[in-house]
């Protein structure tokens, strides 16, 4: 199979890898990806998920960490380290988590991080990353060892970095 052909199970229309105007960092999930997400309850359920759908050597590849793991573990520590306090009935609306990074103002103080051969789990998953940053207004960085052309990454998403 080459590198631009359809994986089995992935095909795709046209219309997947067109950007679709947004208003913000969210817009409303079709019926079927809500249907699929209804048992994901933390992000440690994706994990869950993705082990029962990618095939085994793409989710060891995604899952895993670098070298014997370390810095994986360390970070986990120092995440469980905080916890959040739940404030009910306060008023939130004129909070906001913009940043500006580079000049440029994101609404969300994160982006995607680089992923390589990311179009193994997903069919041409660069320009899908690109396209969704796009559409949240987040940062995107390309890997270098990515399986698309820079060229079709930055025309799917002008502002990605690599």
């Amino acid at each position: 199979m080459g590198i631009s052909d359809t994986p089995r199970g992935m095909e795709r229309s046209s219309t997947d890898l067109e950007a679709t105007p947004v208003k913000g960092i969210m817009r409303t999930p079709p019926t079927a990806l809500l249907r699929r997400l209804r048992r994901i309850l933390s992000l440690d359920d994706f994990e869950v998920a993705a082990r029962r759908h990618l095939p085994r050597p793409i989710f060891g590849y995604v899952s895993g960490a670098a070298e014997t793991n370390a810095s994986l573990r360390d970070n986990r520590s120092a995440f469980e380290e905080f916890g959040f306090v739940p404030r009910v009935l306060i008023d939130v609306s004129r909070r906001a988590q913009k940043v500006e990074l580079l000049g440029r103002t994101y609404p969300a103080p994160f982006g995607i991080a680089p992923m390589g051969i990311s179009a193994l789990s997903a069919y041409r998953g660069d320009l899908v990353l690109a396209q969704a940053a796009g559409q949240a207004n987040i940062p995107m960085v390309m890997s270098g060892s990515s399986l698309i052309r820079l060229e079709e990454v930055v025309k799917a998403n002008p502002a990605a970095w690599l």
